[in-house]
């Protein structure tokens, strides 16, 4: 999607959610993958907010753009700057070492590790480009990952949503490669195909 056709799309309901996801609030939203919860803030309001509606503790960071990993990533490995070009928007799950002060006092960087993003077509990549900053994405852990649309999630966590965007998520499985050590590694195979053969990591130059 062009950048001109993506703000044709832009309306009433989604200025709503931006708004709400300003103010702390929790928003339901369809990803490439499943419906995730969505949080624009790790301030401690947020992210109660979100643990009472059952989230997993872990969370993926979505990017608006592939720019955006070098403000929250220590490094940006040559690996990870080939995988982003190459995939980036879409189901690549990258993990870097946290350089984000704010992510490490909300405690959302376990093991000074850090998962990021740039979703693929979905009603998430809109949202997070609306917003024009990272979302923190959070599983809801009463949800399977076959939940396709926010109307499937159990009543208690839509009633207690701040919003929720329309759409169905894609079902299309992440892939996840951690760029943390000397040489990439596969953590999760999905839809996403990497060869990372060769790859190094002796350079930390920006995206």
């Amino acid at each position: 999607m062009t950048e001109d056709a993506h703000a044709t799309r832009r309306g009433p309901s989604l200025d709503r959610l931006v708004r709400a996801l300003r103010r702390s609030g929790v928003v339901g939203c369809p990803t490439e993958w499943n419906v995730m919860l969505l949080v624009g803030t790790a301030d401690p309001d947020a992210i109660a907010a979100v643990s009472r509606l059952g989230a997993a503790e872990q969370c993926c960071v979505l990017l608006p753009d592939v720019h955006a990993a070098s403000s929250l990533a220590e490094t940006v490995p040559v690996a990870a700057r080939v995988l982003a070009a190459q995939h980036w928007p879409g189901p690549l799950s990258i993990v870097f070492r946290n350089g984000a002060k704010w992510l490490e006092r909300a405690q959302l960087a376990p093991d000074g590790k850090i998962t990021l993003r740039v979703p693929g077509p979905s009603p998430a990549l809109e949202l997070v480009r609306a917003l024009g900053r990272p979302l923190l994405a959070f599983a809801p852990r009463e949800a399977s990952e076959t939940v396709r649309a926010v109307e499937e999630l159990p009543e208690w966590i839509r009633g207690s949503l701040d919003g929720a965007m329309d759409g169905i998520a894609g079902g299309t499985p992440l892939t996840e490669v951690d760029v943390t050590g000397p040489a990439p590694v596969l953590v999760r195979a999905g839809a996403i195909q990497v060869n990372l053969d060769g790859n190094r990591q002796d350079s930390t130059k920006k995206l």
